[in-house]
């Protein structure tokens, strides 16, 4: 299923690559943590099988209407140099494709949470793009359409956190996201266990109603 903008796409269990595309995403999420550190759930040595299942629960509660999960698939063709030499996770050998000439540049996703009290919060989550796809303003665009997604469904309390000083913080501020706080000793380093603090940041975005209604 096809999102508003070029090159991103709503992952459903509809789908019929979305085995392909799942199994990439996991390579996404388990390259950020080992060449990025980013703190996303696992800690290293990472194992597909535990990572794949995550997302395989992710992809139940998208089919359930609990969850939107979003990718950008551009052409092998416009990759970036990557910053650094890229670790590829669990023994592969190159970046998976999903066709010929197509991969998964980024990949976030929004949790609905099933609440009486508050039917309009979202949170955004797994946040990804790959070495191979910065600088280029993947991130942006699949924040600025999942704003749209949530806003479809009803969704305009918008919260996401990422590691304090990181350069996703950077990011979502000049983003228009409001930091909320920090909160102390939140996670372990993927690196070597130590606690990290974690930034909380809120979204407002019922003004973007008008826009969706174009």
């Amino acid at each position: 299923m096809s999102a508003g903008r070029s090159g991103l796409s709503l992952v459903t269990a509809e789908n019929p690559d979305v085995a392909t595309i799942l199994g990439s995403i996991v390579t996404l999420h388990a390259a950020c943590i080992l060449n990025d550190h980013t703190m996303a759930t696992f800690i290293p040595p990472l194992t597909q099988e535990r990572m794949q299942q995550r997302w395989n629960t992710f992809l139940k509660e998208a089919s359930m209407g609990k969850r939107v999960i979003l990718v950008s698939k551009d052409p092998v063709s416009e990759r970036n140099k990557a910053p650094y030499d890229v670790k590829l996770p669990f023994n592969t050998t190159e970046w998976p494709a999903i066709s010929s000439n197509e991969e998964v540049a980024g990949v976030v996703s929004l949790s609905m949470p099933d609440s009486e009290t508050g039917p309009f919060r979202g949170v955004v989550q797994n946040l990804f793009v790959s070495p191979y796809h910065r600088r280029k303003g993947v991130a942006k665009n699949l924040l600025d359409e999942l704003e749209r997604q949530a806003l479809h469904r009803g969704r305009w309390n918008l919260m996401l956190d990422t590691m304090e000083g990181s350069h996703a913080e950077a990011l979502y501020h000049k983003l228009g996201w409001e930091k909320l706080g920090v909160v102390r000793d939140y996670g372990l380093d993927p690196r070597d266990g130590r606690h990290i603090n974690e930034v909380f940041f809120v979204k407002y975005i019922r003004d973007l109603a008008r826009e969706v209604r174009k």
